[in-house]
């Protein structure tokens, strides 16, 4: 139980962290555009690196979103069949759902590792930041998905696959 304890602690952390970095992110775009907005229109002279830096934060921003969403197991997903067949289908689909997401998150990863080593060098031309300071977010969110889908594959084991709510209106938070 310790163990679960102490997962949940550095849990906590890990997602307040990545949530404050999101943040900042999308207030790294909302500033650097604004502010590109304000010297082309009104100064008349364009930011060279604005365009650029938003579109690191960007992809930063997606990155990270999609391993926050890995964590509350917000993605989209289709639910017709799962929802419709028995309790020991509906473990053995859940399973194959987890070793199938959990392949593709290892790919991902080792992909990611790849495209940092090799670009590590390429400078980006209007900001002279590393290339692989940009691409470094693909490893890093997948990462976070591996944590975070494994950490869920297990609290479901746990509990027995006891079944989602189907419908929104089912969903606790979702409650006002």
């Amino acid at each position: 139980m310790k163990l679960f304890a102490a997962f949940a602690a550095i849990d906590s952390v890990l997602a307040m962290a990545l949530r404050w970095v999101m943040i900042v992110m999308m207030a790294t775009m909302t500033i650097v555009v604004f502010a590109q907005v304000l010297f082309r229109y009104l100064l008349n002279a364009p930011l060279g690196w604005s365009e650029e830096l938003s579109r690191f934060a960007f992809v930063w921003l997606c990155f990270l979103g999609a391993a926050w969403l890995v964590r509350g197991q917000k993605h989209l997903s289709v639910t017709a069949i799962e929802s419709n067949v028995p309790h020991v289908m509906r473990v053995a689909l859940r399973l194959i759902q987890y070793v199938g997401a959990l392949l593709c998150i290892v790919v991902f990863l080792r992909g990611g590792v790849g495209i940092v080593g090799n670009e590590w060098a390429q400078v980006s031309p209007a900001t002279g930041l590393r290339m692989g300071y940009v691409y470094g977010v693909i490893p890093v969110a997948a990462a976070l998905m591996l944590v975070w889908l494994v950490a869920s594959a297990v609290s479901e084991f746990r509990s027995g696959f006891k079944p989602a709510p189907s419908l929104p209106e089912d969903d606790p938070e979702l409650r006002s």
